[in-house]
């Protein structure tokens, strides 16, 4: 019960991450169902031995789901621009397992100046 507990805290722990930005706006901004999706995908590769180092830190802004040809859709994460540096060591993989995860949607990491 420990356990479920201290993940049901980093479970909320990245939904905050991903509210960082979007909190500083006067209004409050609740993340979509793909953000949360999103989030979610991300908290489950931080499980992960090996990704658990490389995601300890970074945080995204928010994503949007947009139609490419042929009818298929991608998603379009947006991340803070100061961290794109450090999303671009694990981009390749990171990329690779969230397209694994939305049934081979494309997946664009996007740096965002404020």
């Amino acid at each position: 019960s420990e356990e479920h507990t201290s993940e049901l805290q980093s479970r909320q722990y990245l939904v905050c991450r991903l509210l960082l930005e979007k909190k500083n706006k006067r209004e409050r901004v609740e993340p979509s169902d793909v953000e949360n999706q999103v989030a979610q995908a991300l908290f489950d590769l931080e499980q992960n031995a090996d990704f658990k180092a490389d995601l300890k830190n970074l945080h995204i802004v928010s994503v949007r789901e947009v139609e490419v040809s042929g009818g298929r859709k991608a998603l379009v994460v947006f991340v803070p621009f100061v961290l794109l540096k450090r999303f671009h060591k694990v981009q390749q993989h990171l990329v690779r397992e969230l397209e694994k995860k939305f049934s081979g949607q494309h997946v664009v990491l996007v740096g965002q100046r404020k």
